[in-house]
């Protein structure tokens, strides 16, 4: 179990979260609320990349989340495949990435917003973890394409966590175990 308790952390004064706290076990957890609620904030300390003014996390450390951050962060001289195997121990992640409607030998350069953020799941979902996090993972996708890649979330959260943030209520009421309003 991770766990989150009564983490506070304030940004020029102003507290952002105050006295947060949150258990996560495997199943999916959708955080929702609205922009400048603290939900990146909120990711962020529990990746570790930023330290709480108060509060602590328990049960991860950094380095053993797989995280898709709301940029793709790819690496756009590299083709698709190359951007999940080269950054992830996949050695071959072909039947992911076509599974997820996309051609292993494309250059990144070339595709769309939503096959982007497909490349930065694919390498995500590749990456041996203790906790899946996505940051907005379907943003510019279609509904269509939303509910066809909900499956593969699922079967990850079926050993471990997955967090992940949501402006859209309908997706977080198709795909969340349990959804936690900022």
């Amino acid at each position: 179990m991770i766990e989150l308790a009564h983490i506070t952390k304030c940004y020029g004064g102003r507290a952002v979260l105050e006295d947060v706290s949150l258990r996560l076990e495997a199943g999916i957890t959708c955080l929702m609320g609205p922009s400048g609620a603290g939900k990146t904030t909120l990711l962020r300390i529990l990746l570790g990349l930023t330290a709480p003014d108060a509060g602590a996390v328990t049960g991860i450390a950094p380095g053993e989340a797989a995280v898709m951050f709301q940029e793709d962060r790819l690496l756009p001289w590299l083709s698709v495949r190359e951007n999940v195997s080269k950054l992830t121990p996949c050695a071959n992640p072909d039947g992911l990435l076509r599974s997820l409607g996309l051609d292993p030998e494309a250059e990144v350069g070339t595709l769309s917003g939503g096959m982007a953020r497909r490349v930065a799941l694919a390498r995500a979902l590749c990456y041996p973890s203790k906790l899946l996090v996505l940051d907005e993972p379907f943003q510019g996708m279609d509904v269509a394409l939303k509910q066809r890649l909900y499956p593969l979330l699922r079967r990850a959260a079926e050993d471990k966590p997955v967090l992940f943030v949501s402006h859209d209520p309908d997706e977080a009421k198709a795909l969340a175990d349990r959804i936690i309003h900022l």
